[in-house]
């Protein structure tokens, strides 16, 4: 009885670790109206999630983060796989608890920063719920723009960031933006 109870917690401990997105990046293809479209796939356990990145940029990464560059100089966004935090809400405290720690995060040499006014519910993927924060930063000389999009799902917590030039900033953003409504898989 043992033996068998143990081979059934072993079965779902395995089962659970399976289920670990990966965000090593794969080359995919999805059908839309008759149009083949290039969009990049992730493992997630036995099942599949897929991102279609804005057109042109291109794909790197491994287990635990993707990036994705434009034809931009100093240009880049990724998503990143979290564990999913205890406190999930978005309420003032934890917001204020995030911006510490990113500021905490922020490379030497960074100043002059610059918070922008927060987005609740940017995306909302099956029904989670998202929070973005913008800041802009003086590095080395030059102006850059950082913003990250926090979603937590059921079983991780998933970061989305566009870092880019202060200039370069509507207008990758808006591509950005755009492509996040096409994350399919997670839940």
């Amino acid at each position: 009885m043992i033996y068998f109870t143990s081979l059934v917690a072993a079965g779902l401990l395995a089962a659970d670790m399976a289920a670990v997105l990966d965000l090593t990046p794969h080359p995919n293809k999805k059908q839309l109206e008759g149009v083949q479209l290039d969009n990049v796939a992730f493992h997630y356990g036995p099942n599949q999630v897929t991102y279609m990145p804005p057109f042109g940029w291109q794909a790197s990464g491994g287990q635990k983060k993707v990036t994705f560059r434009p034809d931009k100089a100093q240009a880049e966004a990724s998503i990143e796989v979290f564990r999913k935090p205890e406190v999930t809400t978005f309420d003032p405290e934890t917001v204020k608890a995030l911006k510490e720690s990113i500021e905490k995060s922020l490379p030497r040499g960074v100043e002059q920063v610059v918070w922008g006014p927060d987005e609740e519910n940017t995306v909302i993927w099956n029904r989670h719920g998202t929070y973005r924060v913008t800041f802009s930063y003086s590095q080395f000389g030059q102006r850059y723009t950082t913003t990250i999009v926090f979603c937590n799902f059921n079983k991780e917590q998933l970061r989305f960031t566009l870092i880019c030039h202060e200039a370069d900033y509507e207008k990758l953003y808006t591509a950005f933006r755009s492509s996040l409504f096409s994350l399919e898989g997670l839940d």
